[in-house]
């Protein structure tokens, strides 16, 4: 008996192989794309974060400054551009914006950190002397100098201890 040997091509068909590049490729989109919103995500949060920490320092540092006259603090006698040491950048500049609030303004501000330019303004309430405020304001986009009309903002709130 004489055994037929047939003769067997074990390579892939030029099918197989596209259909399997065409898988990889699904993949490698699906997870590029995943890294691209993860690390635009990241940014946002970091903006975020930097902008309600410059309040926090805003608000704490105006919570002790300022002369207190016959038991009253004077909360008008606050001037981050005078009263902060080395804590600020040096672009810590006033402003001309205005995102108003309730209370009296003390003032508006900008500073630039990290390329981010952050616009704060500094508001205390009439009626509660002692209540202090401080808007936070930048835009969507990161990169302007002035504050557009597509901004975000976070509100801050502290009492003095006075």
């Amino acid at each position: 008996m004489e055994r037929v040997r047939k003769n067997r091509n074990n390579g892939l068909t030029l099918i197989e192989v596209m259909v399997s590049m065409l898988v990889i490729m699904i993949i490698v989109i699906g997870t590029v794309s995943y890294m691209y919103a993860s690390m635009w995500n990241a940014r946002r949060a970091e903006v975020r974060i930097t902008a309600t920490r410059i309040g926090q320092l805003l608000l704490e540092t105006w919570k002790v400054t300022g002369p207190v006259v016959n038991g009253v603090w004077n909360v008008t006698a606050f001037n981050p551009m005078v009263d902060f040491g080395p804590e600020l950048p040096n672009n810590f500049q006033a402003a001309a914006v205005d995102l108003g609030g309730i209370g009296a303004e003390l003032g508006d501000y900008q500073i630039q950190i990290d390329g981010v330019y952050y616009f704060v303004t500094l508001l205390y309430d009439n009626s509660q002397p002692r209540m202090l405020n401080a808007r936070v304001a930048w835009n969507i986009d990161l990169a302007s100098a002035t504050l557009g009309s597509n901004f975000k903002y976070i509100d801050l709130t502290s009492n003095a201890i006075y």
